[in-house]
């Protein structure tokens, strides 16, 4: 049995990094999503912006950026509500903590990164983003 085998199998398997060559990420990502509130208050969530984040920032909350960006290519729904659950907890309602979440909904953008030595004229950072799957709607139950 090989070491990734079993990580697998105690559940500590982190996957594929492409984070470095040969194999570097072609795409940024990001998750941007909108809490509903039963009144219609509609409160506004994203993922950090890499590209704002000071190097210390980029060290401290690595991890979490390869989370939003892995999540992103998951199609399970129990994934995607997890994470809903997660952005309402971290939501609050502007101005009355006593109205409950009605929906969370949550949407992968994508940007692409051209190859490493092409002449194309892309402003860095690459932020051209554009829908990947489509929103992800969550309804708490009742």
């Amino acid at each position: 049995m090989g070491v990734n085998s079993a990580l697998y199998r105690v559940g500590l398997s982190q996957g594929n990094w492409h984070l470095f060559a040969p194999g570097v990420d072609r795409e940024n990502t990001k998750i941007e999503g909108k809490v509903i509130y039963e009144d219609g208050e509609i409160v506004h969530w994203s993922t950090p912006d890499w590209s704002d984040m000071s190097i210390v920032g980029r060290i401290v909350n690595f991890r979490h950026m390869e989370y939003f960006d892995s999540i992103g290519y998951n199609a399970k729904y129990e994934t995607w509500d997890d994470l809903s659950v997660y952005v309402a907890s971290i939501s609050p309602h502007p101005f009355d903590d006593s109205v409950a979440v009605q929906s969370v909904e949550l949407e992968q953008l994508v940007a692409s990164v051209p190859p490493p030595g092409t002449d194309v004229e892309i402003q860095r950072p690459y932020l051209d983003f554009k829908s990947h799957l489509g929103a992800h709607k969550w309804e708490p139950s009742k």
